[in-house]
């Protein structure tokens, strides 16, 4: 499932609106708690980036991630039942 992004002219509004800015914006997006953004970042578990000191992520990115952590746990659920 690949999901496209255009890129268009300036004020077009496209990319802008794939952006999340800061901490509060990303957990409100993926239902957790500022503080858990800012742990998973630090440990390089979500797709995050700094623009000066602040944390920014495209919400494209982040369900992109989300269904890769989902395709690795089904796959893994696969193989731990597939002896029996």
């Amino acid at each position: 499932m690949t999901q496209n992004i255009r890129f268009q002219s300036e004020g077009d509004g496209l990319l802008a609106d794939d952006i999340l800015h800061g901490a509060d914006e990303i957990a409100r997006f993926l239902g957790i708690t500022r503080r858990s953004v800012y742990y998973h970042a630090e440990l390089d578990q979500l797709p995050v980036f700094r623009l000066g000191n602040q944390l920014k992520a495209r919400k494209s990115t982040l369900v992109q991630h989300i269904a890769q952590l989902e395709g690795r746990h089904v796959a893994e659920g696969v193989a731990s039942t597939s002896g029996l």
